[in-house]
């Protein structure tokens, strides 16, 4: 009765010829079973005569359910065959001589049945079943299949079908069951496994389907996804394929909201802590490992900056702390390549910041973005007023070496005479050279600074190479070190660059190798 229950009931499909000559797979399924005593075949009952008292009396408790049943099964050589006889007379055809059996499918109409049964029935054995996806939300072990390793991993292949008539039918059916039974999609999203069922949901559903998912627990949770390990990438997933601005909008609203009615509860007489407070948890959104990759994903949306005008008044709020941090310094790189001069710069200049914000390992580079010249907001006034004044204290002498024997304020410095005219080259080059090239020199040893040099090298008039030149053979290098008098200018420059570089390296008492020997000395 309990195999005969177990094999009808479809959860476990499995082939049968097999299953009734191995006791062991029988009594390990049966393991699972124990749980299904309680429900009655009438029809088999029906079709042996037998009534419900009798059956009920003969059957074995859950204690020792599994000893009897073992117990039967390797001692009694007649029980396969009554089996046997028992499923000839009702279900299924059954012939020993048969090595495969097609597995027993039960209709829709029984399963419901079954439901709260399913409950118990691991993962693992239901994806080996390769249940259709209505079969799953049937038995309602849905929910789970999409937080199991394994049941995330065949919903994702179902997903990822070819037949896009079939994709879109299943995510329909997965939506209508997450509405219908009030699944908490946010859970989903900020599981370890389900975040990529629901990023697929995403890539691969309709419009209407968008909105569903959207109105369902997007705009209400957006800032809780935020700060999620695994519902960023949903929402990030969610921002890249919906195409309505108006919904894209909408989420950034929401976001907004929830950030500044994060202190609803309090009185209207404390709004200064209330600001302070909403203004922490958008603070802390921008320097989130997780959040700042969503806040990149809505700037590069390049929605109407009116919409953005609240991360806008944050990142300028306190623009110096934000370019230092590792996160938010990109937000603040991204903001200026997409809405240019609508974040306030100027504010960099406060107190010197610049300048130390040039030697720092996150701030440099946004130094570097708002400095360089081939952008498409280099142009602005705004741009322009900021990289004239760095470049002019940049090349001023208490500065040049400051920068560029830095490990980062070199990159900048590069960056700088990139960006620079030849009136602001031959202004750096003439005090480099000034005092018997004391500058000149002290960048040349140095393992960050000869890149520097040959970066001005590079950007040098043929009138500005030869008082390079010549400044170098007077007060650095004598010309006999030089290997080949038939180089260009540019290339004896850059020779003698090298050369006293290698010669500082077989110094005895010589500084760490340039940044190139280090990395291939790292390499051996």
């Amino acid at each position: 009765y309990i195999l005969l229950e177990f094999l009808v009931s479809g959860y476990l499909r499995f082939n049968a010829s097999d299953c009734l000559l191995n006791n062991e797979h029988i009594v390990e399924h049966i393991e699972i079973f124990i749980g299904f005593l309680d429900i009655q075949l009438t029809f088999a009952l029906q079709a042996h005569s037998i009534n419900n008292e009798q059956i009920m009396n003969s059957l074995p408790n859950t204690n020792t359910a599994n000893h009897r049943i073992d117990h039967q099964l390797v001692n009694n050589n007649d029980s396969v065959s009554n089996i046997n006889s028992l499923f000839d007379s009702i279900v299924i055809p059954f012939n020993p001589s048969y090595s495969n059996v097609a597995p027993y499918r039960v209709s829709k109409a029984r399963l419901h049945r079954f439901e709260h049964e399913t409950r118990n029935i691991p993962i693992d054995r239901v994806v080996k079943m390769e249940l259709s996806v209505e079969e799953l939300i049937e038995l309602r072990v849905i929910e789970r299949c999409i937080e199991h390793v394994s049941g995330s991993r065949y919903l994702q292949q179902q997903l990822r079908t070819d037949d896009v008539c079939r994709r879109t039918q299943i995510i329909s059916l997965l939506i209508d069951y997450f509405l219908e039974f009030d699944v908490d999609l946010q859970r989903i999203a900020n599981h370890i496994y389900g975040n990529y069922v629901m990023q697929l949901l995403f890539a691969h559903g309709t419009s209407t389907q968008h909105d569903s998912l959207l109105n369902a627990f997007v705009y209400s949770s957006i800032l809780s996804l935020c700060n999620s390990q695994f519902g960023c990438r949903v929402l990030q997933k969610c921002l890249t394929v919906v195409q309505s601005t108006e919904k894209l909008v909408k989420l950034v609203h929401c976001l907004e909201l929830q950030t500044t009615n994060c202190c609803n509860d309090s009185e209207q007489q404390h709004t200064k802590t209330i600001s302070s407070k909403c203004s922490s948890v958008l603070h802390h959104c921008l320097v989130s490992m997780n959040s700042n990759h969503v806040i990149q994903v809505m700037i590069k949306l390049k929605l109407p900056f009116s919409s953005m005008r609240f991360i806008a008044e944050a990142l300028s709020a306190n623009l110096v702390s934000f370019s230092q941090d590792i996160y938010a310094c990109r937000v603040v790189q991204t903001f200026i390549n997409v809405y240019g001069d609508k974040l306030e710069i100027d504010k960099l200049f406060e107190n010197d910041a610049y300048l130390y914000l040039c030697t720092q390992k996150y701030a440099n580079y946004v130094i570097q973005c708002i400095i360089r010249s081939d952008a498409w907001y280099s142009k602005l006034s705004g741009f322009e007023s900021f990289r004239g004044r760095l470049i002019k204290n940049a090349f001023g002498s208490r500065n040049i070496i400051q920068l560029s024997c830095n490990k980062f304020g070199s990159n900048t410095m590069e960056t700088c005479i990139r960006s620079a005219n030849s009136l602001q080259i031959g202004k750096l080059l003439q005090t480099m050279c000034a005092n018997y090239a004391r500058i000149l020199k002290t960048i040349m040893y140095d393992q960050f600074g000869n890149y520097v040099c040959k970066t001005l090298n590079d950007h040098l008039d043929c009138y500005q190479q030869d008082i390079l030149l010549a400044t170098i053979e007077s007060y650095i290098v004598a010309p006999s070190y030089m290997s080949n008098q038939h180089q260009t200018k540019r290339q004896r420059i850059r020779h003698y660059f090298s050369f006293h570089r290698t010669q500082q390296n077989k110094q005895p008492n010589a500084n760490r190798p340039n940044r190139v020997q280090h990395a291939n000395a790292k390499k051996c």
